[in-house]
């Protein structure tokens, strides 16, 4: 490096080795002259400086307004579809993993002491509800295509 590649922002050539040559001459006195960091300049006093002039505002363009998120109208997706009620084995099922302790929740609130063959059809019902909703899970894993590209 020559000295003279670098420049202040108002074109002047920075003559690095005169800098360094004060720097080290001030070093452990008193400072030498120091030269003040130049202003930073707005980015627009740069576009100005380079000739440059600002863009007259567009009405046309989507990005350049002041408009709410609400009113730039964003995708809203629909209401999806009221979940159907199960049928059959699987109501069943679910009314086993649900009911059996909340049955068993409020008999011990009220401290109801229930007998013997209810506290096991509880216990049944929850555990064979639990277990027939495992076992007709869809077992349908392979959903890869072969394709790494987005899916829609």
């Amino acid at each position: 490096m020559t000295g003279q590649e670098n420049e202040h922002d108002d074109g002047t050539p920075l003559d690095v080795d005169a800098e360094f040559a004060k720097i080290v001459g001030a070093y452990g006195g008193e400072p030498a002259e120091v030269t003040p960091p130049p202003t930073p300049e707005t980015l627009a006093d740069r576009f100005q400086r380079l000739g440059w002039t600002e863009a007259p505002p567009s009405s046309s363009d989507p990005l350049n307004t002041e408009a709410t998120y609400f009113e730039e109208g964003h995708f809203i997706p629909p209401e999806p579809p009221p979940l159907e009620l199960p049928r059959g084995p699987r109501l069943a099922a679910w009314s086993g993993i649900f009911g059996a302790p909340v049955i068993s929740l409020i008999l011990v609130l009220f401290q109801v002491s229930p007998p013997e063959w209810m506290s096991f059809l509880l216990v049944v019902a929850f555990v064979g509800g639990f277990v027939y909703l495992i076992a007709t899970m869809s077992r349908d894993n392979d959903r890869w295509s072969g394709d790494d590209g987005a899916v829609l």
